[in-house]
């Protein structure tokens, strides 16, 4: 590595640390994403699909993803929009790494295990696209403002560096090693800077809005539970029918009754794909609209 060591000052220091969380920023959102991208679209060449008809096949797999605040509503709409098609070029890091982790067409290993760190001798892509997105978030919630050590800074940039040429080396980009040398030694215009630095906010909302969509999936699967629990007893507690009359008469009660059951039980199956399939916003809003409609509902 051939970035200069930090200033002696405490003043030059502190701008050396932001320099070098900038560099490591542009690593990854520069690097990461051209290595990723090429990655998909040679993948989606040899097997002779576009990207929009991959989409189109996996789409329920979206919905769920979606559903399960994943992927945000404005990630949805630019995966799917109302004109045109959406190409790799349209997609971010956090959203190219969530596809390749969730598609069929991309061929990943769905037994992997995306919540620990892969073992140092594990260099298959899985890993490498899981070491990029655990690299992701962690340069993302470093404070622009204290930076990032010279020493850290040495391990992460190789770290990293190594993921990258392994990319280049299952699909080559020309001139790459030479792309990320300009990463380590190009001067930092304002340009650069401002387009990271929007970008790593971009990251940040993104972050922001999966929370907040966890803790609405959190709420609205609360009400799906009181409501099933509250169908449930009141299920247990019905009154029983008694046969009374001729023929005619004892078939219809015992139709208006099936008909009865039938309603609770769409109500219930409304509930859970509704959980499954909707949205964070939505579930919370119809799984509470359909709460007040079964509590007008008796049973007699």
């Amino acid at each position: 590595m051939a970035t200069a060591q930090p200033g002696t000052s405490s003043s030059a220091q502190a701008s050396d640390n932001r320099i070098f969380l900038f560099r490591l920023q542009m690593l990854i959102i520069d690097g990461g994403l051209a290595v990723l991208r090429n990655y998909v679209d040679q993948e989606l060449v040899a097997q002779s699909i576009t990207l929009s008809g991959c989409l189109a096949n996996e789409k329920t797999t979206i919905k769920l993803l979606k559903g399960r605040g994943i992927i945000t509503q404005v990630q949805y709409d630019l995966l799917y929009p109302s004109s045109g098609t959406v190409s790799t070029s349209d997609l971010d890091i956090t959203l190219i790494i969530c596809l390749m982790r969730n598609l069929k067409c991309f061929k990943v290993n769905k037994k992997f295990n995306w919540n620990i760190s892969p073992a140092q001798s594990d260099t298959s892509i899985d890993a490498d696209i899981c070491r990029l997105k655990q690299y992701r978030n962690e340069i993302c919630h470093i404070s622009t403002t204290t930076g990032i050590q010279y020493n850290d800074f040495i391990t992460k940039w190789k770290e990293i560096e190594q993921i990258l040429l392994r990319f280049d080396k299952v699909y080559p980009i020309r001139d790459f090693k030479q792309t990320i040398t300009d990463f380590e030694y190009s001067p930092l215009d304002p340009t650069t800077e401002q387009r990271v630095t929007e970008e790593i906010e971009k990251w940040g909302k993104h972050d922001k809005a999966l929370v907040d969509d966890l803790e609405l999936l959190k709420a609205g699967h609360t009400l799906l539970k009181e409501a099933i629990e509250d169908i449930k007893s009141k299920d247990d507690k019905r009154p029983e029918i008694k046969m009374k009359g001729n023929i005619f008469e004892r078939f219809f009660e015992r139709r208006r009754y099936r008909q009865m059951t039938k309603g609770k039980f769409i109500r219930q199956i409304q509930l859970i794909l509704l959980f499954v399939m909707g949205s964070p916003q939505l579930l919370f809003k119809m799984t509470s609209d359909l709460i007040l409609i079964k509590s007008s509902y008796k049973c007699e």
